[in-house]
């Protein structure tokens, strides 16, 4: 189980910049040594003993290659440059953008004489330097996210949405359609029970008034304008699902056996 364990992905795959490899290696490493400990125990006799001895064979052939430990020695020297930029990127008490930059800079010039040696590192400044100018604008503006966390929470909302109304977990037509709708009403009602304000109003951008006046300007021929749109997409969608269900060459071959026939029964003259 152990074993199992290691080499299973699990939910701490989810979690950001998660080595799944590298933990695998090293749990491994660690079972092994477990086993050469268990080898003096006076229970482990007959199959037991047998069953550990065919265990730690099957993990040398993983860990005991000479190649394979180089690859992890370097790809955990790596993890190990990465978590100290992530580390230094983690906002700190009274932290602003200038303090940021100095940390990063220092790191950066930590890092260059290293690249000698480990070209792929050098990844790691032309990110860097690539976004630098926008990079730590979320130290300055408390209201700007540091992370997509709040994108990828309302794609869930969007989807829980879709699911008690359509019934379906296919739902990127629902979004497609209602998205661009759905994404501006997170900003205009609250989503907690103790703050009544909205987003857009604890940031100032707007007013209780301004959203009032927003709704009412929406009028019948907008939404059945809207609606029409949405139906065409969605007929357009249904043919789409239609044909890759039957097959794109039976469809085609069907499109054009009609064809024909009407051409026929038009004696081969033109539609014009």
């Amino acid at each position: 189980m152990a074993i199992k364990a290691a080499l299973s992905p699990s939910k701490r795959e989810v979690f950001p910049f998660f080595n799944h490899p590298l933990f695998a290696f090293e749990s491994l490493q660690k079972i092994a040594k477990y086993i050469d400990q268990l080898k003096s125990v006076q229970l482990f006799v007959g199959k037991s003993k047998k069953y550990l001895k065919s265990i730690r064979k099957m993990i040398d052939n993983l860990v005991g290659q000479q190649n394979l430990k180089k690859i992890v020695k370097k790809l955990a020297f790596h993890q190990k440059q990465f978590d100290e930029l992530r580390i230094l990127l983690e906002p700190k008490k009274n932290d602003n953008s200038l303090k940021v930059k100095d940390r990063i800079s220092l790191y950066l010039n930590r890092l260059s004489p290293l690249f000698v040696y480990f070209p792929d590192l050098e990844k790691i400044k032309v990110r860097l330097e690539k976004y630098w100018d926008h990079l730590f604008c979320t130290y300055d503006i408390p209201f700007l996210p540091r992370v997509n966390n709040g994108a990828e929470n309302f794609n869930l909302f969007l989807k829980r949405i879709s699911r008690k109304m359509t019934g379906r977990k296919d739902n990127w037509l629902f979004i497609e359609n209602y998205g661009p709708l759905l994404s501006f009403l997170p900003n205009f009602i609250s989503t907690s029970e103790d703050d009544s304000s909205s987003p857009l109003e604890k940031i100032h951008a707007v007013l209780q008034e301004d959203i009032l006046n927003l709704l009412e300007d929406i009028t019948k021929s907008d939404m059945k304008s809207i609606n029409n749109s949405i139906e065409i997409r969605t007929q357009e969608h249904k043919t789409i699902i239609r044909i890759l269900n039957r097959g794109i060459d039976s469809f085609l071959e069907e499109a054009i056996k009609n064809w024909l026939e009407i051409n026929k029964s038009n004696n081969g003259g033109d539609f014009s």
